[in-house]
């Protein structure tokens, strides 16, 4: 009898192999049906296997989703409390096993992924702590997270902040591209600007194995930059290095910073990564600065801001037309404020065309040009070509919030409903504290694929964290409605007009980017029979 009972797609044999190598490696017994002969004890050997393991592994892929060997052996997993689900491809588990959580180990075996959460839960049902091997650091950095909190701007005036933040939106976007490391969104980062919590509790509440803090103090033509590295989990001091610098060779702190980083976290890079990380970023320093402000203005995410930060923007490809940076943040400017309607069609998307084209021409597998190609393709309808950006986005930079977050929005358009969750869970662990956009997303996802409780439970969370976000009550309508609670739907309605007498069905449908109309029409009638009006008292 062994320890693990493993359930798996005959058609994945050769990537679940490691896994089974990695457990053994462990001191764990795993049975597995590799090399069973079918014949007339086939079944009765499976399933005296699979009641006497202390714990059932099953693997989810694209194949074992639609096996009813899978299935069956999931049932009996979970029937005896010692299921331990974890999937390989970006996938949702079939119905009945998506209340149990499923480590995500996509891209296995080149991707370990969420290895140490599945080997948690094996320990678990074994009763057992599961010794970690002695294996290569690039191995066991996969299972690394990084916390970069803003850097302190000291000395200098108030209008010097951008300098530090640029740098660390730098150094963030950098280590994005590094398969072996997860590093937490700039956004969620953010949050703890002026935090009194000391750096390791804010890790340990995120999730982060290290966090990096650090300080910058510019005087005159020098400025110096002070950084460590805590582990979360004893608060310990992993690496510290301060660089003085001049402002004429100060944006090459960025390839140090990134290379300490790596080197204090055991990271070993693959080629073509680490000669992303070393490239330059700025031919200039004013070009550097200027690029900076941009990135300053952008985040402020007000309509006057965002017009100085596209001026910025423009103002930085004037210096360095060669770079690809200038035209990709131009084109996620233009369509930031389409989205919310700062700008009309007819100047935005002729604007996002022409960055978009020339970011791409500069440098196809930029993670933020592929980006910007998706909300240009979304915009103009073209799905196919959006999705085939996102992918690509998502390989470029595997940690990357912005591409899973893109590529979730479109499959959800797309009618990939599964699918979208499973992309944006990914991201919103990278950004745990997101956007108010990005819970609006998540939460209309999950409506889409008619899981309702949970879509209510995140607009109520959206409205609670924005209360002024008119969608959080216009969408939170739509899932009551959908779900059946009409009484909730109906009081939900009566808010939305309370805040925007004249808001009507057709601007809540408007614009549809779905490839399928019934989705939007599916929402439209409920919210009919929750009693929201179709046109504008203005307009009857």
């Amino acid at each position: 009898m062994a320890d693990i009972f493993l359930s798996y797609s005959s058609k994945d044999k050769a990537r679940l192999a490691p896994l089974v190598d990695e457990l053994r490696a462990r001191d764990r017994s795993v049975w597995w049906d590799r090399e069973l002969v079918a014949g007339p004890a086939f079944a009765d050997c499976i399933e005296d296997e699979l009641h006497k393991a202390k714990c059932v592994l099953v693997a989810w892929s694209e194949h074992s989703v639609a096996s009813h060997w899978c299935r069956d052996e999931a049932a009996v997993g979970l029937k005896r409390n010692v299921l331990v689900p974890f999937r390989i491809d970006d996938i949702m588990p079939p119905l009945g096993f998506r209340s149990s959580h499923t480590p995500d180990l996509a891209g296995w075996p080149d991707r370990e992924g969420e290895l140490g959460q599945l080997m948690a839960g094996v320990a678990e049902c074994l009763k057992v702590a599961i010794p970690v091997p002695n294996r290569s650091a690039q191995t066991a950095a996969t299972e690394k997270t990084l916390l970069i909190l803003p850097f302190r701007q000291t000395g200098g005036g108030a209008d010097d902040d951008y300098f530090a933040d640029g740098l660390i939106e730098d150094v963030t976007s950098e280590l994005s591209h590094i398969q072996q490391l997860q590093v937490i969104s700039r956004s969620t980062a953010f949050e703890f600007k002026e935090s009194p919590t000391p750096p390791d509790a804010i890790g340990r509440r995120l999730g982060a194995t290290a966090v990096l803090t650090g300080s910058i103090r510019r005087a005159g033509d020098r400025a110096r930059i002070s950084a460590a590295l805590v582990e979360t989990e004893s608060g310990k001091t992993i690496w510290s290095e301060t660089f003085n610098r001049t402002l004429e060779d100060i944006f090459a702190v960025q390839d140090e910073l990134t290379s300490e980083i790596v080197t204090a976290l055991d990271v070993k890079l693959v080629h073509g990564e680490q000669a992303r990380l070393n490239r330059s970023r700025f031919k200039s320093v004013e070009a550097g600065h200027v690029f900076y402000r941009g990135l300053f203005e952008f985040h402020r995410f007000e309509p006057e801001t965002m017009l100085q930060a596209r001026r910025l923007f423009s103002e930085f490809v004037a210096m360095e037309p060669e770079s690809v940076l200038g035209y990709a943040w131009l084109t996620t400017t233009w369509a930031a404020s389409l989205l919310v309607q700062w700008e009309a069609p007819q100047d935005a998307l002729p604007a996002m065309q022409e960055n978009a084209a020339k970011a791409l021409a500069i440098d196809p597998d930029n993670a933020a040009a592929l980006i910007g190609n998706v909300y240009f393709h979304v915009l103009t309808g073209n799905l196919d070509a959006a999705y085939d950006f996102a992918q690509r986005a998502v390989r470029s930079a595997p940690s990357s919030d912005e591409a899973l977050f893109a590529r979730g929005w479109v499959e959800m358009f797309l009618g990939r409903f599964d699918q979208s969750i499973v992309s944006l869970e990914k991201a919103l662990r990278l950004a745990p504290i997101p956007s108010a956009v990005r819970l609006g997303v998540a939460a209309t996802a999950y409506r889409n694929a008619q899981r309702y409780d949970k879509s209510i439970e995140i607009f109520r969370q959206l409205i609670e964290r924005e209360p002024q976000f008119l969608f959080g009550y216009s969408g939170l309508a739509s899932a009551l409605a959908m779900s059946g609670d009409m009484g909730g739907a109906r009081k939900m309605v009566a808010e939305v007009l309370r805040i925007e007498p004249d808001f009507t069905i057709e601007r809540f449908i408007t614009p549809d980017f779905y490839r399928d109309p019934a989705v939007m029409q599916g929402c439209a009638d409920a919210l009919a029979k929750a009693g929201m009006p179709s046109t504008s008292t203005q307009d009857a």
